[in-house]
């Protein structure tokens, strides 16, 4: 599972450049249970991608900084830290 990780990480990292024109700064990786989506934070926002390949996803857009992206046991939401009123929240 791990070998699948990385080699789905690094096609999303391959993906997201194009996204993203400038320095990548891709964070907090993580993958559900099952091992098809991977959640990450990136320019301060939490996305998701399929770890089988395709388009990443961003699931925040605010202006305060979000990270460390968990999936819930069932892996149908995650949780993540969020500065949005001026302290990490969950």
């Amino acid at each position: 599972m791990h070998t699948k990780f990385y080699l789905a990480f690094l096609s999303m990292l391959l993906t997201i450049s194009g996204i993203a024109q400038q320095k990548l700064l891709l964070r907090f990786p993580v993958i559900n249970k099952d091992g098809s989506l991977i959640s990450f934070s990136c320019q301060g926002d939490i996305w998701t991608f399929p770890s089988s390949g395709g388009k990443p996803t961003r699931l925040t857009i605010h202006d305060a900084y979000k990270s460390n992206p968990v999936f819930s046991p069932d892996g149908k939401t995650i949780a993540f830290s969020g500065a949005r009123y001026g302290n990490n929240d969950i």
